[in-house]
């Protein structure tokens, strides 16, 4: 009977370890290319021009933060401008290689700038976007990894 409460007790703390694992999922944040789709912070541009609906934005703030809808190794796709806004997911560079990445949470405060481009790049890498407009925008704060500006605010 000592033993089988033994064998029972194993089994049960087996189970709930099982559990755990399984209940907490995946940790997808993109930390070994920067394009999982993790949760991180976004930072949102609005009342941009009608003009530019329709095309791409990026962004890149202080402390190597990154802003892009997702990456692979080899391809960067950007967020689409839609209604006077767009919404850039936010990734952080891990090292100063830029060959991995993590989603931003971070709180603080930077500059950053956006920029537009008319469409995706040609191969999926940073040298064949085709940037058509910068806006800079000084002071944006986050707030775990959460940011909103206007269009207005930046110059």
């Amino acid at each position: 009977m000592k033993n089988l409460c033994k064998v029972l007790g194993l089994i049960a703390l087996v189970a709930v370890i099982g559990f755990s694992f399984a209940a907490c999922g995946g940790d997808d944040d993109g930390s070994g290319g920067g394009g999982g789709s993790g949760s991180g912070g976004v930072f949102k541009l609005t009342d941009i021009p009608s003009q530019y609906n329709g095309m791409y934005a990026y962004c890149q703030a202080t402390n190597l933060i990154w802003g892009w809808q997702s990456r692979t190794t080899d391809k960067i796709t950007l967020p689409k401008i839609s209604n006077g806004s767009v919404s850039i997911p936010l990734w952080k560079a891990t090292d100063y290689t830029y060959n991995s990445f993590t989603r931003y949470s971070d709180n603080g405060t930077g500059d950053l700038f956006v920029a537009i481009s008319d469409t995706q790049p040609d191969d999926g890498t940073w040298t064949s976007i085709r940037q058509q407009y910068r806006r800079d925008i000084d002071n944006v704060t986050f707030s775990n990894g959460n940011a909103t500006k206007s269009w207005n605010d930046g110059y």
